[in-house]
């Protein structure tokens, strides 16, 4: 499972805003930003599936076409 890491918080505690990177299987990847820790770390759950997947995300998640899903199976 992935776990996440807060690299910084700051601002008053009415408006803070967060910078989290996930770290999958020993891998730091891209950190993200958002104002609450729960959207920050969705961002970068978002980033770090993106790389894992070479980038082939749509908006409402995966999106690959069944030859890239015979390739890798």
């Amino acid at each position: 499972p992935p776990r996440y890491v807060v690299l910084a918080e700051e601002g008053p505690a009415h408006n803070k805003s967060f910078q989290i990177e996930a770290v999958v299987h020993g891998i730091h990847y891209t950190a993200a930003g958002g104002s609450s820790k729960k959207e920050a770390e969705q961002k970068a759950a978002r980033m770090a599936l993106e790389a894992l997947l070479g980038g082939i995300l749509d908006e409402e998640g995966p999106a690959l076409d069944e030859s890239v899903v015979a390739r890798e199976a």
